[in-house]
């Protein structure tokens, strides 16, 4: 099992994903958001490998990762030595979220 680590980025990123989802969602929706990212992040710690590799050239050439969580996409690496999956951003799927990476 792999440790999951939030950067300061993802964690900012994630808080302003739950106002955006307070105030946009109805909260049959805000619930089902919260079960579904719990759910990725119980499967990043089980199976990082779950997800795909980014497609951009520059986030691929890092090793990084993605997960898709409804309209959200978590960019993460994986730390083989330390046993740790690394959430490096959380970004609405509209965002061309390599400008911030």
């Amino acid at each position: 099992m792999y440790n999951l680590v939030l950067s300061k980025r993802a964690e900012l990123e994630l808080d302003t994903l739950q106002e955006y989802a307070d105030s946009h969602y109805y909260s049959k929706r805000i619930l089902k958001l919260e079960d579904d990212l719990d759910y990725c992040f119980d499967r990043l710690r089980n199976n990082p490998y779950f997800y795909q590799q980014c497609f951009q050239p520059k986030l691929e050439a890092k090793g990084y990762r993605r997960a898709v969580v409804q309209d959200f996409i978590l960019v993460y690496h994986v730390d083989e030595d330390k046993k740790e999956v690394n959430v490096i951003g959380a970004f609405h799927g509209r965002q061309n979220y390599t400008e911030y990476l």
